[in-house]
């Protein structure tokens, strides 16, 4: 991950990732028959995928910094600056 500004992860947070990832993909199974379009479309994703992918992205950002980040916005900054710090180290 040489190009995006990933933290780096401990063996415990990659395990949380990894079941993360799996719980996603076990909750999409319980959409047999749905399409990726039909998944992920905004106005049409089931609620239960939609947390599932909700509690990653929390799990994720939680690796990044402890608060949340308030909105996209903030997020963006925040990973523009772990840019930066990463690009000038070189």
């Amino acid at each position: 991950m040489e190009h995006f500004p990933v933290p780096a992860l401990t063996d415990d947070q990659k395990a949380q990732l990894e079941q993360s990832a799996r719980k996603i993909i076990l909750t999409r199974e319980n959409h047999l028959g749905a399409t990726i379009a039909d998944l992920y479309d905004p106005k049409k994703m089931p609620a239960d995928l939609r947390k599932a992918h909700e509690e990653n992205d929390a799990l994720l950002e939680s690796f990044y910094r402890e608060t949340p980040f308030k909105d996209d916005e903030e997020r963006l900054a925040h990973l523009f600056e772990r840019y930066v710090e990463m690009t000038t180290k070189h």
